[in-house]
């Protein structure tokens, strides 16, 4: 455990609390919490609490959400700021707190609140600084895509490189090549087509 993270006095805590029950009978700030809201929030609440004293602070927070979602009550922003800060997560207990200050201005343990709030500042500051992915920025991108692109001049072949020339050169050969070896039977005549002489006349 850091050395930052402390448990409140049992006057703080008692505080913040009692405002809760307090908090719980009057209309939400937000909105006008009907009688369904209230109870939901009231039973999220003695989960979040029962968590919290045992210790399991992510269960406590997730309860302490919900019964935000369900009532509107400051109290649940301070703590649901403890879970964060039990959780060592020192910039969402900040703003939690921070929050908290500002919708409870008369708040009891505004004093208490305010020094945890500088207390966090402080832990921020002892974080080891994150880790940056460094990318392009937009300035190369720009340069990329107005850069000109250089094509490769594409030479003609020549025609003995076309695939046509020797084709056709192939069958030219083969013509002859068969002509010269129907002119050699004996008579020198060709033979007659398999239909029969076909007279055109």
């Amino acid at each position: 455990m850091r050395p930052w993270i402390h448990s409140l006095s049992t006057e703080a805590r008692a505080v913040a609390v009692c405002g809760l029950s307090l908090l719980l009978l009057l209309p939400s700030p937000a909105f006008a919490a009907t009688a369904e809201d209230r109870r939901a929030a009231r039973a999220h609440f003695k989960e979040a609490e029962k968590a919290y004293a045992a210790g399991a602070y992510t269960e406590a927070l997730t309860s302490y959400e919900q019964a935000y979602a369900r009532f509107e009550a400051p109290a649940f922003l301070f703590n649901m700021a403890q879970c964060h800060r039990h959780l060592e997560r020192p910039r969402e207990a900040l703003a939690l707190y921070q929050r908290f200050l500002d919708a409870s201005p008369d708040a009891t343990n505004r004093t208490v609140v305010e020094g945890l709030v500088e207390e966090m500042k402080v832990a921020i500051a002892a974080l080891p600084p994150p880790d940056f992915i460094l990318l392009p920025s937009r300035t190369h991108f720009e340069s990329v895509a107005q850069a000109p692109v250089a094509v490769a001049p594409v030479e003609p072949k020549r025609v003995h490189e076309q695939w046509w020339f020797w084709t056709a050169a192939a069958v030219v050969v083969g013509g002859v090549a068969t002509g010269v070896a129907l002119a050699a039977q004996p008579g020198g005549e060709l033979p007659p087509a398999s239909l029969g002489d076909i007279n055109l006349r």
